[in-house]
């Protein structure tokens, strides 16, 4: 891409001035209209500096998104190189994680941390391990508690009535869970 260097300042021919307009015009996504406005302004002989400010943005990044405009034009400037960081568990371990899950009624995030601790020796952070176990398909739900004492009087002893709705309290538990009711997470 053409830029040029007069009084101190960058600028970029109109066409392509017209092609970053367009591009803007086109994007839907906010971190590509920021890196084209950048390149825009500065080409259109804002000082880095003025841009920087009025897209509230540092000056390096500024800089980077014009010369990456230069060595590639708008399609370099649409790449994003950010890779982050190595996933704490393995997808091997996910899959077990949400196995043991599908087979466990788990009361609360603690004791997933817990045993993962244990087991893996990963240490998660509560916000971390909700939105792991969001993304694997769990669901934190608190379930209605709806008696259905009466059809249990008229149709059972007094002894399976008080068993039954034993088992209805115990079961309105809020929980990590999509499958039937198990047991509690073993760390063995």
């Amino acid at each position: 891409m053409e830029s040029r260097l007069e009084d101190g300042k960058l600028s970029i021919n109109r066409k392509n001035l017209n092609e970053l307009r367009h591009a803007h015009k086109k994007t839907k996504e906010k971190w590509l209209a920021d890196r084209i406005k950048a390149v825009f302004l500065v080409g259109y002989g804002w000082s880095v500096g003025d841009v920087a400010e009025v897209l509230m943005m540092d000056e390096k990044t500024v800089r980077s998104h014009f010369q990456t405009w230069e060595s590639g034009g708008v399609d370099a400037l649409k790449q994003r190189l950010y890779r982050g960081r190595v996933a704490r568990l393995t997808s091997v371990q996910k899959e077990r994680l949400s196995t043991l899950l599908d087979e466990n009624l788990c009361l609360n995030v603690g004791e997933i941390l817990q045993y993962l601790r244990k087991m893996y020796g990963v240490f998660l952070s509560r916000s971390h391990m909700c939105r792991l176990l969001r993304g694997l398909g769990f669901v934190y739900k608190k379930p209605k508690h709806v008696p259905a004492y009466r059809q249990l009087w008229e149709n059972a002893g007094e002894n399976e009535v008080f068993t039954s709705a034993m088992a209805a309290i115990r079961d309105t538990t809020a929980s990590w869970h999509t499958a039937a009711y198990g047991g509690a997470l073993n760390a063995n």
